[in-house]
C-alpha cells in the first residue's frame, strides 16, 4: 500500500463529505470511508491498471476491505484536524465513530493532488450515497470484483477490464442501431399509423356495441353465492400453516456465473 495516496485519499473524501449541503450529510465513519476508498481504487484501475493505493483488498462480512487502509483512517484524518465523535455502544464501538472536517475549503487544495478520476470518483459517490451505510453498501456489493469472490477472497481488479468490454459491445451496438437508415424509419412509421388506425376503428366499434348491450346486473351476494365462494375455496385444500426453519446454501453459490453474468439463470 502507498501511505501517502491513500492518506490523501482519505482526507479528500472526509473534505467532500463537509461540502455537503445538508449538514447531516457531512459526517463519515470508517466504513463509509474505506468504501469511497475501494471505489476510488476501483475506478483509477479501469483507467490506469493499478489501483491508486495499491492497497489488498479482500470481500469481509462488509464488503470491500482492506486493514491497512483501515488503520491509516484516524492518523490521515487528525493530521488535517478533523473532529471525531465516538458514540457509546454494546455491540461496537467503532460502527459509531463519526469524522467531520469543519473547514471546508481545504477539499480544493486536495483535489489539485489528486488524478482526475480518483477525484472525479470521490465527489460522485460521496454525493450519491454520503453516510446512507445501505446504499453505499449495496452498490459496492455489486461492483464486478466483489461478484466474482466469495467471503475472505482476494478482490481482483483485472475483472473491470472485461466488465468495459462488455460495455464497448453494447456503445457498439446503440450506435449501429441509432445508424437506421431514414428510409427504413419512414416506413416503421406508416406501419405503426396503419395499426393505430384499426386500433382506432376497433375502439369505435367496440364502445358502439357496448351502448348497445343489455344494462349490467350484478350478482346477488346472499347465501347461495357465499357457499359456492366456500365449495370453491375448499377445493385448494388445507390452509398452509406458518412453520419455522432455516435454509442452508453451498459455498459454492459464491462462485456462481449467475451473481455476475445476467444471461445465466
Amino acid at each position: 500500500m502507498i501511505r501517502e495516496n491513500t492518506d490523501l485519499l482519505l482526507q479528500f473524501i472526509l473534505s467532500v463529505a463537509a461540502n455537503q449541503e445538508d449538514f447531516r450529510d457531512r459526517e463519515l465513519g470508517p466504513i463509509h470511508l474505506i468504501k469511497y476508498v475501494y471505489l476510488a481504487d476501483l475506478a483509477h484501475y479501469s483507467f490506469t491498471g493499478k489501483s491508486f493505493t495499491e492497497a489488498e483488498w479482500r470481500f469481509y462480512k462488509f464488503g470491500p476491505w482492506a486493514e491497512e487502509v483501515f488503520d491509516r483512517v484516524e492518523p490521515a484524518l487528525l493530521a488535517i484536524d478533523a473532529n471525531k465523535k465516538q458514540f457509546e455502544s454494546r455491540y461496537s464501538q467503532e460502527d459509531y465513530i463519526r469524522w467531520q472536517l469543519l473547514h471546508t475549503e481545504v477539499m480544493d487544495e486536495l483535489d489539485k493532488q489528486l488524478p482526475h478520476v480518483v477525484s472525479a470518483s470521490v465527489k460522485r459517490s460521496v454525493h450519491q450515497f454520503s453516510n446512507d451505510t445501505p446504499s453505499l453498501l449495496h452498490n459496492v456489493y455489486l461492483t464486478e470484483p466483489m461478484l466474482r469472490a466469495g467471503p475472505g477472497d482476494h478482490l481482483d481488479f483485472e475483472v473491470v477490464k472485461n466488465a468495459e468490454h462488455k460495455s464497448a459491445k453494447v456503445t457498439i451496438a446503440t450506435e449501429e442501431a441509432q445508424s437506421v437508415s431514414k428510409t427504413a424509419l419512414k416506413k416503421k412509421k406508416a406501419k405503426l399509423d396503419q395499426i393505430r388506425s384499426k386500433v382506432k376503428d376497433n375502439l369505435e366499434k367496440s364502445k358502439a356495441q357496448a351502448s348497445k348491450a343489455r344494462k349490467f346486473t350484478p350478482p346477488r351476494y346472499d347465501e347461495l353465492f357465499r357457499a359456492g365462494i366456500e365449495w370453491i375455496d375448499s377445493l385448494g385444500g388445507e390452509d398452509i400453516k406458518p412453520s419455522k426453519g432455516v435454509a442452508l446454501f453451498s459455498n459454492e453459490i459464491w462462485k456462481s456465473p449467475s451473481r455476475f453474468d445476467p444471461d445465466v439463470s
